[in-house]
């Protein structure tokens, strides 16, 4: 699918939007002539997150918000430029599971998280941070709690310990991060 989306077919990939989502959403419902005449020009997020996971390099002909989700998802983003995504509208439905809930309860990818954890140089924006902390997405394998605290470090002493809601499999995990929450 992501060789589809090279070369010259590159410049066609859009970042999606929430219109686009909602569409996509309801086509899914519909027959075949209906959905032809309403398809959006953007892809679903988690096809186009799909793509950029699955591209070996980032295309030159690519917005820019595509290339820095691409760097991400490969683990080769600096902190600036997720917190760019981050504030980017559009470019911030990349970073949800499809489904989740709105607003706070909109849970991470799981890609997504583990690419926040694994910024190259910077600090993460402390709204994102605390959004990682209390949306329960699901904490990645082989995460450390000790990772995670240090790249939430801003947020993790402004949260009370009710607000903290992540899912983890291990309770020590989970132990590790609400010491360092004060009382």
């Amino acid at each position: 699918l992501a060789k589809l989306w090279s070369g010259a077919f590159a410049a066609l990939l859009r970042l999606p939007s929430a219109d686009g989502g909602r569409t996509w959403s309801r086509l899914y419902d519909q027959t075949q002539e209906q959905v032809l005449k309403d398809v959006p020009l953007e892809l679903p997020s988690q096809v186009l997150r799909r793509i950029l996971t699955q591209s070996e390099a980032f295309e030159e002909a690519w917005q820019p918000q595509l290339s820095a989700t691409w760097r991400l998802l490969h683990c080769r983003s600096q902190g600036q430029q997720a917190n760019d995504l981050w504030s980017d509208e559009c470019a911030k439905l990349l970073f949800f599971e499809c489904g989740s809930g709105d607003g706070e309860a909109k849970k991470l990818n799981s890609d997504v998280f583990f690419g926040l954890l694994h910024i190259t140089c910077g600090a993460l924006d402390r709204d994102l941070q605390r959004h990682m902390l209390t949306s329960c997405s699901k904490v990645p394998p082989g995460v450390s709690a000790e990772v995670l605290s240090r790249m939430t470090s801003t947020a993790l002493p402004t949260l009370k310990k009710h607000e903290l809601r992540i899912d983890c499999v291990d309770s020590a995990f989970l132990q590790v991060l609400q010491q360092q929450i004060p009382e």
